[in-house]
């Protein structure tokens, strides 16, 4: 309601998908991801709640990656204090709340005077660039807002989630490992960013707790495992981007393997679901036309405790049940007569209306929501922490 009485095209609000590692404290890489397998764009910007856009910003960025199709955009920042008493600071801690300020704003932090704060938040060299409205190559990607080509992510396969141990090193995975498959990193200064300071990061007890599970030293080791071929470059996540989109794949005529390949052809990826009961749509192209005997089989998220299938020799079309709300990730695999996996698809699809699920069930969904499945932090944390450190991560406070 609030988006449409904004005129905001906006296509959903929902939670990030099941993690890939679910005892994880944090969520960062996460989200992104969960944004990645939603995508429909050759171009995904990540853009953070609390950053307000130059009028400019998409012609800008489809021009810049119209000439350089195989870089990531990097946004410079003018920092902003919001206003004495605009901030709510009861709808901080309210994770229901679709904004922390009492006020909306419809105008630019600059363009309302607002006090700006950027002490050290830029090198040097890209606040000069932002003045002059240039374009650089500059190794720096901070992603409160960034664009990166949907090439790059599939090479990539999204941000490595096992980094949601520490809140940070996010962004610099995804620089440093799309730098290692030949992409760079550019620097719009014509395109400035306003980010809106709802609240200032301080250093304090509270933030204590963070530094065993800081990947500032983590990401350089799993770095020098990828340069000596110890560590997977495509990130072990529990989707596979390479496998989407299989609808817009080259046709058989441009095709030169001589696999079968199946295609998901609906649902689309980013599709909004709102029947529970999901029609599942594949074609299925393979050689001088010749389907072999075997089976697809189709199932929801990772990894799938079962599946539904269906001979090849039927109609290219199948219904799944989905028993979860939120955003999931719909495989269907080819398998021969002997059991031999020929080909996937994959797409990520948001479920608004879920089919009922049992009394065993739900108790089940309790269980696995006091497990951290919800909060992200709880028992059976195995990063490090003690008993006494689990208790201090959840106290109210922290939610901050």
């Amino acid at each position: 309601e609030m988006a449409r009485g904004l005129g905001v095209k906006l296509a959903a609000v929902t939670l990030s998908k099941v993690k890939t590692y679910p005892h994880t404290r944090f969520g960062i890489a996460n989200a992104f991801n969960t944004g990645f397998i939603l995508a429909t764009g050759s171009i995904v910007t990540i853009l953070q709640d609390n950053i307000y856009l130059p009028p400019h910003f998409v012609e800008s960025t489809l021009k810049f990656h119209h000439d350089h199709p195989l870089s990531l955009i990097s946004y410079p920042e003018s920092r902003f204090v919001a206003p004495p008493n605009l901030v709510d600071h009861k709808a901080l801690r309210d994770p229901s709340s679709l904004s922390v300020l009492s006020n909306g704003v419809i105008e630019g932090p600059y363009e309302q005077g607002w006090a700006p704060h950027n002490e050290g938040t830029m090198p040097a060299e890209l606040w000069e660039n932002m003045q002059q409205g240039g374009v650089m190559q500059f190794d720096w990607l901070e992603c409160s807002c960034c664009s990166v080509p949907w090439g790059a992510l599939v090479k990539l396969n999204g941000v490595d989630e096992v980094l949601d141990t520490g809140d940070d090193s996010h962004e610099v995975n995804m620089k440093q490992r799309s730098q290692m498959v030949g992409l760079d990193v550019w620097n719009l200064g014509n395109c400035a960013v306003q980010v809106i300071d709802h609240h200032r990061w301080e250093r304090s007890e509270l933030w204590t707790r963070f530094t065993r599970n800081t990947n500032l030293f983590r990401w350089p080791f799993m770095k020098q495992q990828m340069e000596f071929g110890e560590y997977p470059l495509k990130a072990a996540n529990n989707f596979d981007l390479a496998a989407m989109r299989t609808h817009s794949l080259p046709s058989e005529e441009e095709r030169h393997d001589e696999s079968c390949l199946i295609r998901l052809m609906s649902p689309r990826q980013g599709q909004i679901l709102s029947n529970p009961f999901v029609a599942i749509v594949f074609e299925l192209h393979c050689p001088q036309r010749q389907i072999p005997a075997g089976f697809v089989c189709a199932s929801v998220g990772y990894p799938p405790a079962s599946s539904s299938c269906v001979s090849t020799s039927s109609t290219g079309e199948m219904i799944v049940a989905v028993h979860a709300a939120g955003v999931h990730t719909l495989r269907v695999l080819l398998y021969d007569s002997e059991g031999r996996l020929a080909s996937e698809a994959q797409t990520g699809v948001v479920q608004s209306v879920p089919v009922g699920v049992g009394e065993l069930a739900r108790l089940a969904g309790a269980a696995e929501a006091a497990s951290g499945r919800v909060k992200g932090e709880a028992s059976s944390v195995r990063s490090g922490l003690e008993v006494d450190a689990v208790q201090e991560v959840l106290r109210s406070e922290h939610d901050l």
